[in-house]
């Protein structure tokens, strides 16, 4: 059975009159893949900064590998272990594709120095099918190839938890499934757990194995991609209007 990697408790957060996060529990095992979906303001985004640790919680606690991390900020927890790619990438532009990923992985605790943060990059191009741009500038790839790169910016430093925030979304089906694919056989080889946030893109939940629906801060659902989708509350509040 998978250890317990990641647990929220009563998570909340507030911004204004808005409550974004209403007492979320939630819990992520080892090696899992998870989407997370729900409308516009329901919270998803506000969760992933709340796991990432970009602002501070009203109330709750999170922990990770049984440790209260609660109040660490955004670069430790990336140091242990949380690694966030972005729906815009926002690459050093100016710098080339390798020296990207490189950055990426020295955030690792596992990598030593910029050697073996070089072998890291390299083999993290390799699985995500950009190596032979390694020597370009960043400024210069194309959109999709954008995408990949801010995967292995994320997949750099030997992540435990990957969090995609909208990864594949604005990019064509083949894509989706190409980038998709990756993350499920990178995250199987290095027993990564995933996060996918889900605006849109319905495809990805084929990847994964369970998700949770997320309505005005709350937890409303957790449970097998089917069974979320063919719920009649998630059919109410959301589907109709993704599909409109």
């Amino acid at each position: 059975m998978s250890k317990e990697l990641l647990r929220l408790e009563n998570v909340s957060k507030s911004f204004g009159g808005i409550r974004a996060l209403n007492n979320v529990n939630l819990i992520i095992k080892e090696g899992e893949k998870l989407a997370i979906i729900g409308p516009n303001g329901a919270g998803k985004t506000t969760l992933f900064n709340a796991i990432s640790g970009v602002f501070g919680l009203d109330s709750g606690r999170i922990f990770y590998m049984g440790r209260d991390i609660t109040k660490l900020p955004p670069f430790k927890r990336k140091y242990l272990g949380i690694s966030r790619a972005f729906q815009i990438p926002r690459p050093f532009a100016g710098m080339t594709v390798l020296d990207n990923v490189v950055v990426g992985a020295l955030f690792s605790r596992d990598i030593k120095d910029i050697m073996e943060a070089r072998v890291r990059a390299e083999e993290i191009l390799s699985l995500v099918g950009l190596h032979s741009k390694k020597d370009e500038l960043a400024v210069n790839l194309t959109s999709p190839e954008k995408k990949l790169l801010e995967l292995a910016r994320a997949l750099a430093p030997k992540p435990k938890l990957l969090l995609l925030d909208e990864i594949v979304a604005g990019i064509p089906p083949a894509e989706v499934d190409k980038i998709m694919g990756l993350v499920v056989r990178i995250s199987e080889q290095e027993n990564i757990s995933v996060v996918a946030l889900v605006e849109h893109v319905m495809r990805v939940l084929k990847y994964v194995e369970r998700a949770v629906f997320l309505h005005e801060g709350r937890v409303m659902m957790d449970d097998t991609p089917d069974k979320v989708l063919n719920s009649e509350v998630v059919k109410d509040i959301y589907l109709g209007k993704v599909y409109e």
